[in-house]
Formats: C-alpha cells, structure tokens, sequence
C-alpha cells in the first residue's frame, strides 16, 4: 500500500482542517504518487524523503495550534477545576506537616511557607481533571481538543519549573529562618533552599546532591506531561469489566499513592538498586508510565478480541 495514510490521519487530528488541506494533502499526495510511480529498488528512499518532508512540514505548521484558541468557556473550566484539585491535593498534603508542628507555630505565616512544597505535587496530579474536562466538552472539534491540551502542557511545566526552581526554595529558607529565630542562628541554605540558576553554578555544593536535586526538579516538571498523556490515553480505553469510570477512578487514585510512596523513597530505590545518584525521580516516573502502557495494551488485547 502507498504510504502516508498514518501520516494524513496524524495531521488531521492535531491540525485544522484548513492546514490539512492546504498543506499535509498535498504533500502527502505528492509522496504516495512518486511511491507509486518509483521502482522496487528506490521505494526505501521515496519512503525516507516523505517522513522527513512530513516531519518538516509538522515542525513548520505547529505554531499554528499554539495559536488554536479554545471557547473562553472551557479555558475557565479548566482553570477553575485545576485549581479545586490543586487545593484539596495541597490541604491533604499538608495535613502531616500541621498535625505534627507544635500548636504554637501554627499560627501567623509559617504554615504558608509550606504550601509550595504540596502544591508542587498536588499540582501535576490536577491535569487528570483538566482531560476530563477537554474530553467531555460538548462540541470540541479533535484538533482543538489536543492543541488545548498541548497549551496546557506548556504552561504546566513553565508553571512547575518556576515553582519548583524558585517559590519552593525561597518558602523552604523561609520556614527554616522562622523555625529557628530566637533559638539558633540563620540556618544555610542547602540544595533545596537554593534556586536552580543557583544550584547549577553554585561551586560549594556537592556534586552528587546536585545531580540529585535537579534531577528531582527536572523529573517533577515532566511529570505534568506524562499525567495528560496517560490520562488521554486512558480515555480511548473501550468501557468494560476492568475499565469503567469507577475502576479508572480507583486506578488514579492508587496510583497517586504508589507515586508519592516511590517519590519519597527515592533514596532507597537508587541505594537497593545500585543506581547512580538523582535516577531515583526518574525511575519512579518511569513505572509510572509503564503501568499506563500495560493498561493500553490489555485494554486493545480485549478489543482485538472482541
């Protein structure tokens, strides 16, 4: 069969109709006509030169669906329930570190120097409630659906590494220096009261926390990308036995738990396993992904079946 098929399918679902047909068809024609038209022996190369004309094609047109506007309707749909979610994420968070301060520090602004460090957390897990709510908007057309969702992406990480790589480090120091005013001297900054810009050029800090702190930045920022991918992924699932709303939702929320365990036993993770300093983050992410890969799999399996 020609090539190209996979391809117009690819661009019809993330580009507007008007980019296809002026750009992707006839390209994508042009390619299976020269395939077509070519001896068995040169085919390999038309095949080569039409996905690397398609891949051109496809960096030169993405700017347009950054610049695919969704109804100002969903956009505060979004925004309104990435924020519910964030908050409930924070206050559970939170919990722990209130229950366990003494009731006389928790009065004034100390319990607001911890909330960067929960909402570093609970906020890559409220981009599950922002798929819902593109999915399930009545009258989405699929390219504006997923350049919504790739918007969203991009300003979950910016949002995650200015968070992470600056407000957190600051609210750390600061919670550090009211904890210990009129007991012990200002306490030093370490790797978590530093800011990334800081860190990396820093020379007085150790190299193997370092490598350890980034990476755990650096993971946390993914982290927002890989939970709208899986959770895109998840709702192409077919509805059945094991991959009802009421099985999926439990899924999300045994899997919120299982990260935050792994998440904070990093450490012995890289110590049992003997890997290098910092692979902990990424391993984590890693299982995550694989969890979700195996669930697509078993669900397709099905339907094959079927």
């Amino acid at each position: 069969m020609p090539p190209g098929s996979r391809a117009l399918a690819f661009a019809s679902r993330w580009f507007d109709p008007a980019t296809v047909h002026r750009t992707f068809e006839p390209l994508i024609a042009d390619w299976q006509r020269e395939w077509i038209d070519a001896p068995t022996s040169r085919r390999l190369i038309v095949q080569l030169k039409g996905v690397l004309s398609f891949c051109v094609a496809v960096i030169f047109s993405t700017p347009a669906i950054l610049q695919t506007h969704a109804p100002q309707s969903l956009s505060n749909q979004i925004a309104r329930r990435i924020a519910i979610a964030t908050g409930l994420g924070t206050v559970v968070l939170m919990e722990p570190l209130v229950r366990e301060t003494e009731p006389a520090w928790r009065a004034g602004l100390l319990m607001l120097f911890a909330i960067p460090g929960s909402m570093v957390l609970a906020f890559p897990f409220a981009m599950v409630t922002a798929v819902d709510t593109i999915r399930r908007f009545h009258g989405l057309e699929p390219h504006v659906a997923r350049a919504t969702v790739t918007k969203l992406a991009v300003v979950a990480v910016t949002l995650m590494v200015f968070n992470h790589g600056w407000v957190m480090p600051a609210a750390n120091q600061a919670w550090r220096e009211t904890m210990s005013r009129g007991r012990f001297s200002a306490p030093v900054r370490g790797v978590r009261e530093v800011n990334t810009l800081e860190l990396i050029t820093s020379p007085e800090l150790s190299a193997a926390s370092v490598r350890r702190e980034i990476n755990n930045r650096a993971s946390l920022a993914v982290l927002p990308v890989l939970l709208l991918w899986r959770r895109w992924r998840a709702l192409d699932l077919p509805a059945g036995r094991w991959f009802s709303a009421r099985h999926t939702a439990a899924a999300t929320v045994t899997m919120i738990f299982a990260f935050l365990m792994l998440r904070f036993s990093d450490r012995l993770v890289e110590n049992t396993w003997g890997l290098p300093a910092g692979s902990g983050p990424w391993v984590t992410l890693a299982l995550l992904a694989m969890i979700g890969m195996i669930r697509v799999k078993f669900a397709e399996r099905g339907m094959s079946r079927a």
